[in-house]
């Protein structure tokens, strides 16, 4: 479809409805931060399995999972501050692309 000369894609974004979602995923990422940092502080150490878990190996097993999980937590929260950002980035495009539209159309609509 073509608009005085121009392409024009039959795809319409709600800008509203992203802006809301990426508002949303970037609280959820805040609030993931905050679990993983409490999550953080409070890591059960060594000695907690006592003097059989460690004769046993409990302690470096555990500490082998909780390491990983650990990880993957941090890289979930960095991965959801990333879209966040991304889905901001989308906003703030297509937000621009419409006022310049509505500005060409302004200077362009005949007396």
């Amino acid at each position: 479809m073509t608009f005085w000369g121009r392409a024009v894609s039959d795809i319409s974004i709600d800008i509203d409805w992203l802006n809301n979602y990426a508002k949303s995923v970037n609280n959820a990422s805040d609030d993931f931060t905050t679990a993983d940092e409490s999550l953080n502080e409070a890591r059960i150490s060594a000695e907690s399995f006592g003097e059989l878990g460690a004769e046993v190996g409990t302690d470096v097993a555990y500490a082998r999972v909780a390491d990983h999980l650990y990880e993957q937590a941090r890289r979930g929260c960095e991965v959801l501050a990333a879209a966040a950002v991304g889905l901001r980035n989308v906003v703030t495009l297509h937000q621009t692309q419409d006022e310049d539209a509505a500005s060409e159309f302004t200077r362009t609509e005949p007396a």
